[in-house]
């Protein structure tokens, strides 16, 4: 792989096992920080598409919590951002194509045993799903960039914060702990392991012609009430589940799977199943 990419959020838990993957693929990579690339600001962005030289360019610097009560920084960052970064590539390198990480959190609640197509029509029920659908329809703007929305499903994986419902599951199994605070366990969602979700990536870039829109997704429900059984088999402990209101969301999506058809169709295979994936985890030194 013999490309220049840049990578805009490239510190993050996605941006991170990214940015490893692909240098080690042998492409060049620059992942400015944070205060570098401002998505608030449209001047440090043009500035550091110029200095980067890049054919790619990938966003992964939007807010990605459901819960982020600052909806003007919210929208400001996820959808402006955007925003100002096609701009900022139409004016310094319109021939470069260019990535968003989206999500599939915008498709909203599925049905048993559908599959989400990039095709079906989005239903966002919270703000952070509706700030990447806006960000998502920018590119219909931007004619003259050659652009793909990635909407990922359920990534996870060692390195992701305890915020998030596996790492912090993982995480009591690891310390043993007595019981933990959890919201809805009911939760079927399509859970990807952030190796196969960098895997996933190179083939997309690797496309003659990247897709509008395509799914990150392993095209298989988890319960998370499963995700607690395998760990209780793999660690050998046994936890008491405390369903806690603090955890509950009105908008929270009760089934999500994806439709996998066209990934697949780029050279996308899974290496890692849900039970590898667990004890990959479940295995890590040295955290806290």
């Amino acid at each position: 792989m013999s490309r220049r990419v840049l990578i805009l959020g490239g510190h993050g838990f996605m941006g991170s096992w990214l940015t490893q993957s692909l240098r080690t693929a042998g492409a060049v990579v620059i992942a400015p920080t944070r205060a570098e690339a401002d998505m608030s600001s449209s001047s440090a962005l043009k500035q550091v598409v110029e200095q980067a030289h890049p054919d790619t360019v990938i966003n992964l610097a939007g807010i990605s919590s459901v819960a982020h009560d600052n909806l003007e920084h919210l929208y400001d960052v996820n959808t402006l951002g955007h925003l100002r970064l096609l701009q900022a590539v139409s004016d310094v390198a319109p021939s470069v194509r260019v990535f968003l990480a989206s999500t599939a959190n915008l498709y909203g609640e599925g049905a048993e045993g559908r599959a989400f197509r990039e095709t079906d029509a989005p239903a966002p029920r919270n703000h952070y799903a509706n700030s990447k659908w806006g960000a998502e329809q920018l590119h219909r703007l931007f004619s003259e960039l050659e652009t793909c929305a990635v909407r990922p499903f359920n990534c996870t994986g060692r390195g992701q914060g305890a915020k998030f419902f596996i790492p912090k599951v993982v995480r009591a199994f690891r310390k043993r702990d007595a019981e933990i605070e959890l919201g809805d366990i009911a939760i079927r969602r399509d859970i990807v392991d952030i190796r196969d979700v960098c895997a996933m990536w190179e083939a997309l870039l690797a496309a003659p012609k990247p897709p509008a829109v395509v799914n990150f997704g392993n095209g298989e429900a988890v319960a998370f009430s499963g995700v607690i059984e395998t760990l209780e088999r793999l660690s050998g402990h046994s936890l008491r589940i405390l369903r806690s209101e603090q955890f509950l969301r009105t908008a929270d999506i009760a089934y999500q799977c994806a439709d996998t058809a066209i990934i697949a169709g780029l050279g996308y295979r899974r290496k890692y199943a849900i039970n590898e994936t667990l004890a990959w985890m479940l295995a890590e030194e040295n955290v806290p």
